[in-house]
């Protein structure tokens, strides 16, 4: 059950029973229905940075957090998981790609109540999206939204347009999975359920929707997704100006590749700026850090349309420099998205 309150007597024993930092990773996943405190959260932050310590403890810590019943815990412990792969020492997201453990959370249902059924939607689809960040961790070697992603970004920065597409739909496709999350819509999951004399049997049962602000747990999740968000557009977008440097003088095989990608990323936008709104609208960001994606994206799609449709024709001086205007509006600064203002 869900504390408004303190912890429970049940955490307050295996708190002060457990090894150090078992301890910590309880405390700051208690069943309160709030963020972790914040002196918890640092003190296992500063465990991933001790030279020796062994992140398989924190790591497994955490992971018998994630399997308890309580939505509250489970939530607050991805929440654990989201920042130490954020801002811990990179040893922890290292260890997790090796390890054969993951977030385990496809079928998480807390029946406890109609809010614990909504909540445990928003888990499953979290845990998703942070297994898919442990996923492109394993392919580049970096974790892409860690503090210090930037330095390993542009170590692998793409040249060719083949990579530069390849590119753009891996950051895309994490961030599919994170709108996943985000969307507010209503999910459905197999429940277990008990019948007398016959045993446990699964049923599909269609999940009330989570609304994104309705506690301060739930809030403590959106603001990293937030940020993420924020990180993933700035990278999406560097790869899609790339494309449009060059797309008017593509062959129209290679148009066509890049026109499909750019559509997908037109889609994103669109799902993306819903996304921005509401974190505006709960005071979670500025709205000076979010990009301007209403029309932005999609004023480039009739010219890039037509230079397929039409290869060969030759444009006129008036139809380049209305396409450099548009092109122009979709070159938004890195600096000038700063995911840190949503903390």
């Amino acid at each position: 059950m869900a504390a408004k309150g303190g912890r429970s007597l049940m955490e307050r024993f295996e708190a002060t029973t457990s090894s150090p930092i078992e301890g910590k990773i309880i405390k700051a996943t208690d069943s309160t229905i709030d963020v972790p405190k914040l002196k918890h959260l640092e003190a296992i932050l500063l465990f991933t940075h001790l030279p020796d310590f062994s992140m398989g403890k924190i790591a497994e810590g955490l992971l018998s957090r994630s399997r308890e019943q309580s939505w509250v815990v489970v939530l607050k412990t991805l929440i654990i998981f989201h920042r130490l792969m954020r801002d811990g020492h990179e040893r922890f997201s290292q260890y997790l790609v090796t390890s054969a453990t993951g977030l385990q959370l496809e079928t998480f249902v807390d029946a406890s109540s109609p809010d614990a059924l909504a909540m445990s939607g928003f888990v499953r689809a979290y845990a998703g999206y942070l297994n898919t960040k442990i996923t492109i961790y394993r392919q580049l070697g970096f974790e892409v939204c860690h503090v210090k992603a930037r330095e390993n970004i542009s170590r692998i920065e793409a040249t060719t347009l083949p990579d530069v597409i390849k590119s753009l739909r891996m950051f895309m496709g994490m961030c599919d999975k994170l709108l996943v999350a985000v969307s507010e819509e209503s999910p459905a999951a197999a429940v277990q359920m008990e019948s007398q004399g016959h045993g446990a049997f699964a049923v599909q049962v269609k999940m009330p929707p989570a609304h994104l602000f309705a506690n301060n747990c739930i809030k403590g999740a959106v603001r990293l997704l937030l940020k993420d968000a924020l990180r993933l557009f700035v990278y999406m977008n560097d790869d899609v100006v790339k494309i449009l440097e060059t797309y008017f003088t593509l062959q129209k095989r290679e148009a066509s590749e890049a026109l499909g990608a750019y559509e997908e990323f037109v889609r994103i936008c669109t799902k993306l700026d819903a996304f921005f709104s509401k974190a505006k609208s709960a005071g979670l960001v500025e709205e000076r850090h979010v990009p301007e994606l209403t029309s932005a994206p999609k004023v480039l799609l009739p010219a890039m349309h037509d230079y397929v449709d039409n290869y060969g024709r030759k444009r006129s001086l008036e139809d380049e420099a209305r396409v450099q205007e548009q092109m122009d509006r979709l070159h938004f600064e890195g600096e000038d998205l700063h995911d840190e203002s949503t903390t």
